[in-house]
């Protein structure tokens, strides 16, 4: 994350959506933080909130897709950090979130291994592609020395 922010020039995070498996994406509509602690208090319901959770199906590419262009040309999201629960059989529904996270020239940073076993080359040279980064440190062995 810190290679992210060193090349987009920016010195902090800001979390501006949320996709969350069971219950879709939670967007801004313009670029504005939202309040981690309490996005997790609230995993429910979060439209007690005041906050619209659009793009209900991740399972499915055309809601994949809206949401990153979206978060793209919309909220100007610089990068996804990906930690969805994953089908380790088929990297799902991590691997086409990312896939299309780069497509959209979108950074991407993931937590599971499965998509790293399932299509390194690919997403490195997707990424490359789009002049993007793709990491997944903390997928592998999290205490070891940075390596990707």
């Amino acid at each position: 994350v810190r290679m992210l922010l060193a090349k987009s020039g920016q010195h902090s995070i800001e979390v501006v959506s949320v996709l969350r498996r069971r219950s879709g994406a939670t967007v801004m509509n313009a670029r504005q933080s939202l309040d981690m602690n309490s996005i997790l208090s609230n995993r429910n319901d979060l439209s007690e909130m005041g906050l619209q959770e659009v793009f209900p199906d991740i399972t499915n590419q055309q809601d994949v897709d809206s949401y990153m262009t979206h978060l793209r040309d919309v909220v100007k999201a610089h990068a996804i950090v990906e930690v969805l629960p994953v089908n380790y059989k088929t990297a799902q529904p991590a691997l086409s979130v990312i896939e299309t996270s780069l497509t959209h020239g979108l950074h991407a940073v993931s937590a599971n291994k499965a998509p790293v076993v399932h299509a390194h080359s690919r997403l490195t040279e997707l990424a490359s592609k789009n002049d993007c980064l793709y990491r997944f440190e903390s997928a592998v062995m999290d205490g070891v020395p940075i390596f990707n």
